[in-house]
């Protein structure tokens, strides 16, 4: 299989053949390299089957498969198969974060300071809350790619702070995305302030009482996610 893929490849086309052999190569590999996964022949006969889920993560992982994103999606199969299925990108983008997590809290260390009281959904629970809550989402969830969804999907946010996020911004339009951000009142009083506090930064209580930057960015890109828009949280170092 691998001389013809490297024949086809050879002709110096991007032709449908060689996609085709590169993604039966690339499925034959996943298979050869996860016989320890304990991933049994309905998983790999259902990923068969659903190519718009083979594929995008076949090429994601290509070469190195990691087992603990491929027991994500079994988990998903088996609880969801049929949602799982008409929603491929989704699926895999929740594969890709609560797998690389490794059993860790998708919540990055980054964001140290919303995590005192505040517990992270399971993978299931957070899947189900997008699929109940699809009407409300801003971009489409079957069908905007995983690349994008993956910023979706590691929404760290509790279930009710989401609910929440839909109750006051669920008619936001796109020309004023950019003004959540600013929906949260600039502390001036914590400026070079210890970071350490008692208090519980919940998005309520971050848009009644203000922050700096950080609960900014915090804010405005949880709330989008909530809204099925790609964010992010980011941070640098430089002058004021």
């Amino acid at each position: 299989m691998q001389e013809r893929l490297v024949a086809e490849a050879q002709k110096g086309r991007l032709t449908d053949p060689l996609l085709a052999q590169f993604k039966a190569f690339a499925a034959a590999v996943a298979h050869e390299r996860l016989k320890a996964a304990g991933l049994g022949d309905d998983f790999w006969n259902w990923l068969a089957a659903n190519k718009d889920l083979r594929d995008p993560l076949l090429v994601a992982l290509y070469p190195k498969y990691d087992p603990e994103v491929f027991r994500c999606l079994e988990t998903l199969r088996a609880k969801f198969a049929d949602q799982a299925a008409a929603y491929p990108h989704l699926a895999v983008a929740f594969a890709l974060v609560y797998g690389r997590a490794a059993g860790k809290s998708v919540r990055g260390p980054e964001v140290y300071f919303v995590e005192k009281g505040r517990s992270v959904p399971s993978m299931e629970e957070s899947f189900v809350w997008y699929l109940k809550n699809e009407r409300s989402m801003k971009m489409p969830l079957r069908t905007t790619p995983w690349p994008l969804l993956v910023f979706v999907a590691d929404n760290d946010l509790p279930l009710d702070e989401r609910a929440w996020a839909l109750g006051r911004y669920g008619a936001a339009q796109q020309g004023t995305w950019t003004k959540i951000y600013y929906d949260v009142p600039y502390d001036y009083s914590q400026v070079n302030q210890p970071r350490e506090s008692d208090r519980v930064w919940t998005l309520q209580t971050i848009q009644a009482v203000g922050g700096v930057c950080m609960h900014q960015a915090y804010y405005a890109s949880r709330v989008l996610k909530c809204l099925g828009v790609p964010a992010m949280y980011d941070r640098g170092e430089g002058e004021r």
